[in-house]
């Protein structure tokens, strides 16, 4: 049976439409669990400069804000099999690639304080020439 030029039926809009899906923030849990943001790049392709996150780092509730030196990264290596021009770094290291790319992810007790910690990093930018 080929798929493609058929119409496929979502079996899961239904939920959706009258607010009955469940989402992971629905699930109750006995163990607090931390929010995280992704602070994601506002230009299509720009050369990174610099990511300042000390202001969100220093804000009470955040546990961490990640960049990419402070992931481990091994170019060529995927968990999962993925096809080589998928093999990029999980945060933007010198280069931002495309719009909404990650650039840095916080960490913090709460969607609110998570989403100030997101705010307050801040990167420093120059869009690139193509």
């Amino acid at each position: 049976m080929a798929l493609i030029g058929q119409r496929i039926r979502r079996i899961e809009d239904p939920q959706l439409v009258r607010g009955a899906a469940r989402y992971v923030g629905d699930i109750a849990t006995d163990t607090p669990a931390l929010e995280l943001a992704f602070v994601r790049s506002n230009v299509a392709h720009a050369r990174l400069l610099s990511v300042d996150a000390d202001a969100a780092r220093k804000m009470p509730g955040v546990h961490a804000v990640l960049v990419f030196d402070d992931v481990s990264f091994i170019p060529g290596f995927s968990p999962v099999p993925v096809p080589a021009a998928a093999l990029r770094p999980p945060l933007a290291d010198r280069f931002t690639r495309f719009l909404g790319e990650p650039i840095a992810v916080v960490a913090a007790d709460s969607q609110a304080t998570r989403l100030n910690g997101s705010s307050a990093s801040t990167a420093s930018r120059t869009a690139s020439e193509i």
